[in-house]
């Protein structure tokens, strides 16, 4: 396993950006290693190979997916999840990409996964957080239809194929600057972007699965929904959603 300094820096930016060859998972590679980063640092990869998802499921780089982990030296914020898809959201603007984001964070371009995203962290010896984040690149519409049909990558979805180095630094440098937001002005932005609100879902917590109504994001990044029998938030690290 290589890790090398990569030199694609823009001003005006605090952090360092490491590339590694490949390496099972980038979030724990950088949560095992944090001693040996300053805080804002990031390594990345195309080639991961044990990555995970949220709620334990499998994910792992193909060689055409920028598998992406930031360091935080604290616990995360409230909001860190929801900033990181927005950053995300704001640095493929540049590329002629509009997307939207899915409660938590799930980047979606034509309703289709172009990004995903699992922020993990520890306590032990000291607060750290990560956030974890998967763009995929390059693959062909052809190569979704056969296997992922809900899914798109940059070049099926832009034409481009941007490289993975710069557009690791524009997350970076969107998250950097999302997270000294105030948190209203955080939530209003979230708000605008995320096509989940004001829409039927089907909400499963631990196994029970319940119809509701998106209405709102609460200050503690949960999603405010309207049940048959009340309102009351869903914590996004015991559910799944699904947009009617």
């Amino acid at each position: 396993m290589e890790l090398k300094l990569n030199n694609c820096q823009m001003s005006n930016v605090k952090f360092q950006m490491f590339e590694l060859d490949a390496v099972p998972s980038t979030n724990t590679y950088l949560l095992e290693n944090a001693a040996r980063f300053k805080d804002g640092d990031a390594v990345f990869t195309l080639n991961q190979t044990a990555g995970r998802g949220r709620l334990g499921r499998n994910w792992d780089g193909t060689g055409q997916t920028l598998c992406l982990s930031i360091l935080k030296k604290s616990s995360a914020p409230p909001l860190y999840p929801l900033a990181a898809g927005l950053a995300v959201l704001k640095a493929l603007e540049p590329l002629g990409i509009a997307a939207l984001l899915k409660w938590p964070n799930d980047v979606l371009v034509a309703r289709k996964k172009i990004c995903g995203i699992l922020c993990e962290g520890r306590f032990v010896p000291e607060p750290v957080c990560v956030a974890g984040i998967g763009v995929n690149l390059y693959q062909s519409a052809e190569y979704f239809r056969e296997r992922l049909p809900f899914a798109a990558s940059i070049f099926s979805a832009a034409g481009q194929k941007p490289e993975p180095a710069f557009l690791a630094a524009q997350i970076i440098r969107q998250l950097e600057e999302l997270l000294n937001w105030d948190e209203d002005a955080l939530l209003h932005e979230y708000s605008s972007v995320c096509e989940t609100l004001g829409r039927c879902v089907t909400v499963n917590q631990k196994g029970i699965v319940t119809p509701a109504r998106a209405i709102g994001i609460n200050p503690d990044g949960s999603l405010n929904a309207e049940f048959e029998d009340g309102i009351r938030p869903v914590y996004s690290e015991i559910s799944t959603l699904r947009i009617e």
